[in-house]
Order: structure tokens, then C-alpha cells, then sequence
């Protein structure tokens, strides 16, 4: 499906003699000629700032920028407003905790008593991590919850102690993709304490639809990488009803309302928080991104790769190795088994081999895959493994591609047959 508007797939067979096997889109995808275009025509046509000049190129720059933002509200479902760019997750999760801990210090009062912070077992690190710094800071308790099949029990630890909430709606891991219903019901446990309730959805956007305005929660981020877009960009949701409350902990050009010698204020709008020049190629790209994925359909995305999963399983069932064993009897999946609650990913051992030796060997028939515990540590220890090597498909993937790799995965328990 459209394997032809990714030029690394012709340019990698040209120069290795070989087919790029691409799994590992849940660390980051490929990048289509057309959003490449996008950027190199703001270069090429109108390479400027934003929001500062009133020459032609600026203009269109500025229209180009504020025009994606548009397309990033319609997509998510959200408010223009609603919508901060960042440099990508990473940098939305600081710059949300930040946000967060400098409001509550505005109103200490009012949560005084709130002094726990929930995530799950399966919580990313760039989630995980500015969480734990914020704890440290301010005395909270972070509790870890090993809920990822369970959400009815993530509801009930909910109380009046929680502070804020945050989940991520698939996992990078096991591919899981958490129940709409229960999420909304964890949200609406945590507006009734009077909750922040957080989402990841990195993971997400791009393989399914994700409507924010419909789960309600109060503030989501992901990666303008994991979905076509370029590197460097990203976004962070901020429901209105907190950003106009809100005092930005970036400050610097292009975001100031008035400035005096020794205090200034700021915007009163949603660009208060995106201090100095912000990447306009990557968010331009990133807009051409939203509309290629758009184009092509998103559910037509999910059902192809729920095919690619069905063939996987199809295969590693019926995959004979030359001993006469199968090679299921070699490895152990760790992923979600319900392959309709499963966006695309297979994290699995190999018998007696570690996670890195497997994608090294993988690397080196051509066929790219991820190893290790994938900036998700807790899970891995919870399910008692060191390492896990991880499969992850996109919708630029084929039967073919799978094949390959069973191909090469034989090669990998052939050579560290005892």
C-alpha cells in the first residue's frame, strides 16, 4: 500500500542489492516523498520566520504554520487553540509537567491534600521519567500500577489523594490498545476528584483514529515521527480551560505581551507557550503528514495492518524449520493476543538467544527490528524477561516483508543451535 512514495525503499535495494525490511515503526516510521516536498518547498520558495514580518514569504510561512495547526485540531478533534507544537513526546511530557506543577503552585490551597501521582506498569520513560523528577521535587508518591489488562482496578485506585493520572493508550511493548469505554471512565473518575488526567497516545495516532474531544481527557502528546512526519516536532494537547490559566515556563521571543526592565507579561493566546523560533519545515511537514495519512484513510491503515498481523501469527504457526521443529516451538510472544485489541506490534524471546544478538542478526539479512526494553523498563521487569526484540508494522509493509524475516529468524536460531 503505497510503498512507492517512500523513496529509501528503491534507494536501500539500489545500494545493498537487497529489500529493506522496515519493522520497527514503533521507534519511528519512514517518511513519504511528499512531506519531503513540503519542507523542501519552504526552503527552496519561502524560507523564512513566522509571526514577524510583513513580507510576502513571511505571510506564507505564517499561513503555511498556523494552517497546520488547523489540520493537527481537526485531526485529534480539538480546539485550534488547544494545540501547542513541541519538539516532539519527550519535550511535550517536560513541558506539561512543568505547565502543571507551576499551576498547582498558583493554587496550593486547593490542592494541598492531593499527593499521588498513578501511571501504568507499561508507562514509556519519556512519560514515566519527568513524572518521577516532579515527585521528587514536590514530596508526591507515585504509584505504579500493573493495570494494563485490568483498567476497572486503575478506576478504583483513583481518590482523593490523586493528583494527576497519566496512561498510555497503546503500548509500544505489547501493542495493547486500551478499551475506549474504561479510558473514558478513568478520565471521568479523575474530573470527579478533580484529577489532571494525562494521555500518551504516540503510539496511537497515526494507526487509529484518536479523538481527544471524545475521551475528554485533559491533556494528551505525541510524535510527529511515529506517523510520516519528520523528526524534531511534535504536539501537546492542553484542554482551554486549563491553557488560559496557565503561565508558560518557556519564555523568550515572539510570546510577550508587554516588557518592562524588570517584569514582563505574556500572549493571552495559545502561542504564549511556543517561545522563540519555532521548526517550521518539520511543522509544515507534519501538516503534510496529517494529510497524506488522511488521503490514504486511517482505518484502511488499521484493517491492513490487522492482515499483516493475522499473517504473521499464520506463519510462525506453520513455519518448518529444517530439523522438522516449527519455529514456534523457538520463541515466546509477549504481545497483546486479542489481535484486535493489537495496533501492530510483536515483542517476542528467542529461545536462549538474547534480544540483541537476534536483531543483530536480523540487521545483517537486511531486516530492521528493535531490541532491548524500548524506554519501557517496568514493563520489561514485570514480565521477567532482560530484553525483548520487537516487531512493529505500517501500512508500507507486505506479506513479503514477513517472509523475509522468518527467513532471516531461521538463521538466527540456526546459529545458536547447541
Amino acid at each position: 500500500m503505497n510503498r512507492e512514495d517512500f523513496k529509501i525503499f528503491e534507494n536501500y535495494e539500489k545500494n545493498n542489492s537487497a529489500k529493506l525490511v522496515y519493522f520497527d515503526n514503533a521507534s519511528t516510521s519512514q517518511i513519504p516523498n511528499q512531506v519531503i516536498e513540503s519542507m523542501n518547498d519552504y526552503y527552496t520558495n519561502h524560507k523564512s520566520n513566522i509571526d514577524r514580518g510583513l513580507y510576502k514569504i513571511e505571510e506564507i510561512s505564517t499561513q503555511k504554520y498556523e494552517g497546520a495547526r488547523k489540520k493537527v485540531a481537526r485531526f485529534l478533534n480539538v480546539e485550534n487553540d488547544e494545540v501547542i507544537f513541541t519538539a516532539g513526546a519527550t519535550d511535550s511530557s517536560n513541558k506539561l509537567v512543568l505547565l502543571i506543577e507551576k499551576h498547582l503552585a498558583k493554587y496550593e490551597d486547593l490542592y494541598k491534600t492531593k499527593n499521588e501521582i498513578l501511571v501504568s506498569v507499561s508507562t514509556h520513560h519519556s512519560e514515566l521519567l519527568p513524572l518521577q523528577e516532579y515527585a521528587k521535587r514536590n514530596n508526591l508518591t507515585i504509584k505504579i500500577l500493573n493495570t494494563e489488562n485490568n483498567l476497572e482496578y486503575f478506576e478504583k485506585e483513583i481518590t482523593e489523594k490523586t493528583l494527576l493520572v497519566s496512561m498510555q493508550l497503546v503500548s509500544n511493548v505489547t501493542g495493547l490498545v486500551l478499551k475506549e469505554e474504561s479510558v473514558k471512565n478513568i478520565i471521568a473518575k479523575c474530573k470527579a476528584v478533580h484529577a489532571f488526567s494525562v494521555l500518551d497516545i504516540s503510539v496511537a495516532v497515526g494507526h487509529m483514529n484518536v479523538n481527544l474531544k471524545d475521551l475528554d481527557c485533559d491533556a494528551a502528546y505525541f510524535s510527529s515521527h511515529k506517523m510520516c512526519g519528520p523528526s524534531g516536532v511534535g504536539i501537546l494537547f492542553l484542554k482551554r480551560l486549563y491553557s488560559r490559566d496557565m503561565l508558560p515556563v518557556y519564555v523568550g521571543g515572539g510570546m510577550v505581551g508587554e516588557v518592562n526592565e524588570l517584569e514582563s507579561n505574556y500572549r493571552s493566546d495559545i502561542k504564549a507557550f511556543e517561545a522563540g523560533t519555532q521548526n517550521i519545515p518539520a511543522v509544515i511537514g507534519f501538516a503534510a503528514a496529517v494529510d497524506y495519512l488522511e488521503k490514504i484513510g486511517l482505518d484502511n491503515i488499521y484493517n491492513h495492518n490487522q492482515e499483516l498481523l493475522k499473517y504473521f501469527y499464520k506463519k510462525q504457526e506453520t513455519y518448518k524449520l529444517a530439523d522438522g521443529t516449527y519455529i514456534k516451538d523457538k520463541i515466546k510472544i509477549y504481545s497483546e493476543e486479542n489481535l484486535e485489541n493489537n495496533i501492530c506490534i510483536i515483542s517476542f524471546a528467542v529461545d536462549d538467544v538474547h534480544a540483541h544478538d537476534v536483531a543483530q542478526i536480523l540487521a545483517d539479512n537486511n531486516v530492521c527490528v528493535r531490541s532491548g526494553h524500548h524506554c519501557a523498563a517496568l514493563l520489561i521487569k514485570n514480565l521477567e524477561v532482560s530484553a525483548l526484540t520487537r516487531v512493529s508494522f505500517y501500512f508500507y509493509n507486505t506479506e513479503e516483508d514477513i517472509d523475509l524475516f522468518f527467513i532471516a529468524l531461521e538463521k538466527v536460531i540456526n546459529k545458536f543451535k547447541i
